[in-house]
């Protein structure tokens, strides 16, 4: 867009429309100012050209079309996500290793003592986000017993 702005390009070809922007409002965003700098848009996919006014009424009406396509695939998605949840399946990557108490006491014993975060992450062949968190969950495990 940089280079559209100083002048240095008449035309824009791309693949497919919803491969330019995510939201109808980017995609007419990019249309005015494409129409303001009176450069054309070329969508291969659609066979779209937006030198000619039915060009533009067809971008247009491609574009809705094609937020409400996105827009119903992350609601399938969604959808997806919550049930496999509520099937009790396990999201995500599975965890490095799991920890038991003994462990989990011996970390935060050497957490007490200075040892960093990193280090511990290395020692006990997990991340550092893992450690943060099993400290993290410790701690309010802890003020919620009232210890």
């Amino acid at each position: 867009m940089r280079d559209v702005r100083r002048g240095q390009i008449s035309g824009i070809c791309i693949w497919a429309l919803d491969r330019l922007a995510r939201s109808l409002r980017q995609l007419l965003d990019i249309s005015q100012e494409l129409q303001r700098l009176n450069v054309d848009l070329v969508a291969v996919k659609q066979d779209l050209d937006t030198s000619s006014p039915a060009g533009r009424l067809v971008y247009s009406v491609l574009s809705c079309v094609a937020e409400f396509e996105r827009e119903l695939l992350r609601e399938r998605v969604r959808s997806g996500l919550a049930q496999a949840r509520r099937n009790g399946k396990r999201l995500g990557r599975p965890p490095l290793r799991k920890f038991d108490e003994h462990e989990m006491a011996q970390i935060r014993n050497l957490l007490k003592k200075g040892a960093s975060i990193r280090g511990l992450a290395i020692r006990f062949g997990t991340t550092q986000y893992v450690v943060g968190k099993l400290v993290s969950l410790t701690s309010q495990n802890h003020s919620i017993l009232g210890a």
